[in-house]
């Protein structure tokens, strides 16, 4: 049975079913929709067009008898309708309505199975007559139409799209705080001025060598500051340098280094501070890190 059938749009230009009524129109849409319904086929799986008896289909589709009778009568006259037998049928209905090969695997898997068994033909001949004359056990169908069948059944299963790759698994996302350098006062400090945001990990060895155990914690955040209020990349980390080389003059970056403006005891009492506030940071990550495990 199937559950749609096609309807062409030049019906609304064609004069056969222009000349209908606007009720036989739509008995005659029913009775495409009840063919699909039926879906008879013949011997060769192709439709066929069958529908029933005039008493049947008028009860099928539920409409009045004189009404039917009607309009399958001006269907006849216009050659959309034939009786045989006492069968109606829609003679251009396997012509409209034939769908071209699947190429899913259930339909070609189904269509393969068919093809087989109309070419299995019964035989009393053992088994070793049968391999020494296939052919002649295929009564009917010559070697040519033979090879021609295998290879469009080879063609159709071929035509089966492989399953799709599933997609990549994204890597697993880093826990910088997994790694013992994060615990180190310099990516402490850095972090601090980050808005408790880690330096990327690429970064940790250039970080640690630049700034070493008791880094100067508002020398780093000037250089940090000098560094964005330039114009310069604010997830650059050029300012690593600076701090280690002092800022440059604003001379396209040629010159000598721009002189702190705190003297020697101001730096080192601010850099005392920057130590305590990074070990508190880092106790506090020592007691989430206990907390998880």
């Amino acid at each position: 049975m199937k559950t749609w059938v096609k309807l062409y749009t030049e019906i609304m230009h064609d004069p056969e079913i222009g000349e209908l009524t606007w009720a036989q129109r739509g008995i005659w849409m029913t009775l495409l929709a009840l063919a699909g319904e039926i879906d008879a086929r013949d011997e060769e799986d192709h439709e066929t067009g069958e529908l029933d008896t005039l008493p049947h289909i008028a009860w099928r589709i539920r409409c009045d008898m004189r009404e039917l009778t009607e309009a399958v009568a001006a269907f006849t006259e216009r050659g959309m309708v034939e009786d045989r037998d006492g069968i109606l049928y829609l003679p251009n209905y396997a012509k409209r309505q034939r769908r071209a090969p699947s190429s899913a695997h259930a339909i070609v898997a189904e269509r393969v199975a068919r093809h087989r068994e109309r070419k299995v033909i019964p035989c009393n001949e053992d088994v070793t007559s049968l391999h020494r004359n296939v052919t002649s056990v295929q009564r009917g169908v010559t070697p040519t139409e033979s090879e021609s069948d295998t290879e469009k059944i080879r063609e159709e299963i071929g035509a089966i799209a492989p399953a799709a790759t599933p997609p990549p698994v994204p890597p697993k996302r880093v826990d910088k705080r997994s790694d013992p350098r994060s615990k180190l006062p310099a990516i402490q400090c850095i972090r601090g001025i980050m808005n408790n945001h880690y330096p990327p990990l690429e970064v940790y060895g250039d970080a640690i060598r630049i700034l070493g155990d008791r880094p100067n914690g508002p020398k780093l955040s000037d250089c940090r500051k000098e560094w964005v209020k330039r114009g310069h990349n604010p997830n650059g980390w050029g300012w690593l340098d600076w701090y280690r080389d002092g800022i440059p003059s604003r001379n396209n970056g040629h010159g000598p280094p721009r002189a702190p403006t705190q003297d020697n005891d101001a730096w080192a009492n601010m850099d005392a501070h920057a130590v305590i506030e990074s070990n508190k940071v880092r106790r506090r990550d020592d007691r989430h890190t206990e907390k998880q495990a």
